[in-house]
Parts: structure tokens; sequence; C-alpha cells
């Protein structure tokens, strides 16, 4: 239960945090390398339904193709497109005030000192959860982002499932990946480029599915270190946009390339051991947000047997491609050899 005291700061609470929530989106997602891209292209909002569902093509229409004069035309429809759902990922911070921050704190500026320090503490602690869920597993029951090792797993991608699509039954509804650990990036008694080479040919791989060029690249800070040293004496070019975001990043050809400090070894984030590269094709991939739960805050809510009010900071939401094969993954790129 609450007093009259803790009522009269808790209504002041809930209209600050309604106040900041609706920024919350836009403050969050900058902080978040892939959100930040998907927020400018292809963020969409929908109303809600049990799972987010699309019509993709899995594998290429082998029906017709050249024909001759008097020709019959197959037209079976064999390889058609198909159905894939993804599940709502569902998010949720608590924010708690008891009766003892109202009495220790004299005033409505302490109170909203308080507020403002658990809002944020809610915002980087959200921030955090998201960014690490989206290059784990994730997904299904656990009602996470499907994340990059759900989407790109190295060790099953030929043979997993994603949308609901078994990958073992379409070839072409798998990311691009060369079947096994980078290495070096570099060996000096050779001369090869083993980073800058494979950079190329997924590049190259992917963009020649129809849906253009790669667009993003995602490192950890130790592989941009990795690729800034195979360029650094080279022209240095920047992309703008994320820079003036303040993410480190540079540019292999048409794609801006990302460090993202949330895949790291820590966090259990990269694939295998040394560091991984995600390379996406925006154009496939959605972020899709839950209308009305875009960080919704709800309550106050009276705590059960405790002296005190809670909000609930709640975003629905999933990341989802809809075009495995336009995206590539490298890893296991280890420092070159002296």
């Amino acid at each position: 239960m609450s007093t009259s005291k803790t009522r009269t700061y808790n209504a002041l609470l809930t209209t600050t945090f309604d106040q900041v929530t609706g920024e919350l989106y836009d403050i969050i997602s900058e902080d978040i390398p892939f959100f930040f891209q998907m927020n400018k292209k292809k963020r969409k909002v929908v109303d809600g339904g049990a799972e987010i569902r699309r019509t993709v093509m899995p594998r290429f229409n082998t029906d017709g193709g050249s024909f001759a004069k008097g020709d019959v035309v197959s037209a079976t429809d064999s390889n058609p497109v198909e159905p894939a759902f993804w599940q709502w990922a569902h998010y949720v911070k608590p924010i708690i005030l008891f009766d003892q921050d109202a009495a220790h704190n004299a005033g409505e500026a302490e109170i909203l000192d308080i507020g403002k320090a658990k809002m944020d503490q809610a915002r980087i602690s959200l921030r955090k959860d998201l960014n690490v869920d989206m290059y784990l597993n994730g997904g299904g029951a656990q009602n996470r982002l499907e994340g990059m090792k759900l989407f790109a797993n190295k060790d099953t991608y030929t043979t997993d499932s994603y949308g609901g699509l078994s990958r073992a039954t379409y070839s072409t509804w798998r990311p691009s990946y060369s079947g096994s650990a980078l290495g070096k990036i570099y060996d000096s008694s050779d001369g090869i480029e083993y980073l800058m080479n494979q950079l190329r040919t997924r590049y190259i791989d992917v963009s020649t599915q129809g849906f253009g060029e790669p667009d993003l690249i995602l490192t950890s800070v130790t592989g941009i270190d990795y690729y800034e040293q195979r360029v650094f004496d080279k022209l240095r070019v920047y992309d703008q946009d994320t820079a003036d975001a303040g993410f480190h990043n540079w540019k292999f050809k048409n794609a801006v390339m990302i460090a993202d400090p949330y895949l790291n070894s820590t966090d259990g984030t990269l694939q295998g051991s040394n560091e991984t590269f995600y390379g996406f094709n925006t154009k496939t991939w959605e972020l899709v947000v839950q209308k009305g739960r875009e960080f919704r805050l709800r309550g106050p809510l009276e705590l059960p047997e405790q002296i005190g009010v809670r909000w609930d900071l709640l975003i629905y939401l999933q990341m989802i491609c809809t075009n495995s094969r336009c995206n590539f993954i490298i890893t296991g790129a280890s420092d070159a050899t002296a």
C-alpha cells in the first residue's frame, strides 16, 4: 500500500516518466548500431497479432527459362513462395519507488532526481539487454530477439530453421558463409590479405542475389582494429551519419563498418573464438515494433505486501530477415602472423 505522500509523488513521477518514454525509442536505438540503421530505414509499427508473418521466397523459381517456337512452357509452380513467421520478443524493466524513498527525500526536486536516476538505470539496462540479445540465439519460448546466433549460426546454418523454414530443405534460405573460421587476417610470409579477401568474397556473393549490396557490417572493437590494421595506410573513408551518432566506423566498398562493443567474448556474443563480422543488406531486414508497446509505461501499481509502487517499462518487438542469402558472416578472425 502507499501513503498520501507517496501517492502525490507517484502522480508527479508518472507524468515525468510519460514525458520521457515518448523519446526512449529514439534514445535507445541511437545507442545500438543495428537499431540505429533500421530506425532510419525499415522500422515498422504494427497492431500486434500472435506472431509476425511474411511471405518469402526461400528458393528460386525453376519453371520456365529459355524456349523455342512451339515449346511447351512448364508452369507447375513447383517452387512456390512460402509463409515465414517469427514470435514476438517481450522486454520489461520495473521501476520501483518505496515509501522510504519518499520519506527520506524531502520535496519534489529530490523525488524527481530519484525518478530520473531510476529511469536512466532502466533505459541503460534495457539497452544492454537488447544489444546483447541481438547477437545471441534467443527467440522461441525465451521471448527474446531472434539474434544472430539463431539467424546465422556458424555450426548449424545449413540444417537449422529460420522463420519456421528449414534450411536443410531450402539451401538459398541460408546466409553466406565460407563454412569455416577465417584464422589469421594477414600473413607477412606470403603477403596474403585473408580478411580483405574474405570480406570481398562474401560481399560479392551476397551482392549477386538480386537485392543490391550489403550496406552495414558489424564487428567487435577488436575486429574493427584488425580491419584498421589492413587499411591504415590507405585512404580513410568514414560514414558521416554513423560517425555523427558516435559509432567508430569505416567503410568497406559501399557498406559502413561499425564496431559494436557488445559483440565480445565476455557476453558470449562472438561465434567461436576470435572475432566475428556480420554483413547486412538492410533492405532485407525489418525492425518490427508492436503499436502501443513501444516503451509503454504501465503503472503505478501497488506492490503486494510491501509499501511502495512500481512502474513497468515495456517493449514488444522483433528483428526479422526476409532474404537470408543477402547477408553474410565471417568468424574466427585472429591477429596477423609476425
